[in-house]
């Protein structure tokens, strides 16, 4: 954060040295708006969304069997012999870290695709303002959730999502 303000008063500071800070027109893009009001966003919204349930799912599935195990041994325990018994605590341990690194390995690998789904719509957005900046005349535009003020009037966030969603 820090650094995109230094750079922006470094930039300000450039052109207004310069003698062109009569020429700069600054727009700002919600790039966070933007995803979850375009087609784009809704899709890749949507899709991890279906991934992450399928995912729930799976694991869903294991956490029942273990449970249904945890379940048989308890009604069995009181009659089974020492050796049954640690073969059925065994199984439960062992299912119970099989559990755990899937829980584990899911939430790493739904991240994964998260940053790589989002990066993609953000990727396309940015192209999407830099074109609706080239119409405009606009000379910067900066992301919005950086910005700690800014007019409405150089909001170009309504502009970006209705080029993106073809309109």
């Amino acid at each position: 954060m820090f650094k995109k303000l230094l750079s922006l008063f470094v930039v300000a500071g450039l052109f207004s040295s310069l003698g062109f800070a009569q020429g700069v027109k600054v727009a700002v893009v919600d790039f966070n708006r933007a995803m979850s009001e375009t087609a784009e966003g809704k899709a890749a919204e949507k899709r991890l969304k279906a991934m992450a349930d399928g995912k729930k799912a799976e694991l869903t599935q294991m956490d029942a069997s273990l449970r249904s195990l945890a379940e048989e041994y308890q009604t069995k325990q009181a009659t089974l012999s020492a050796e049954a018994r640690k073969s059925y605590e065994t199984r439960l341990y062992e299912g119970n870290m099989k559990l755990q690194q899937a829980v584990a390995q899911n939430e790493q690998a739904m991240q994964e695709q998260y940053v790589k789904v989002m990066d993609s719509v953000v990727k396309t957005l940015k192209k999407h303002a830099a074109a609706v900046g080239k119409a405009e005349g606009v000379t910067v535009i900066l992301e919005a959730s950086g910005v700690v003020y800014h007019l409405e009037s150089i909001d170009l966030t309504d502009k970006v999502i209705a080029k993106a969603n073809g309109k």
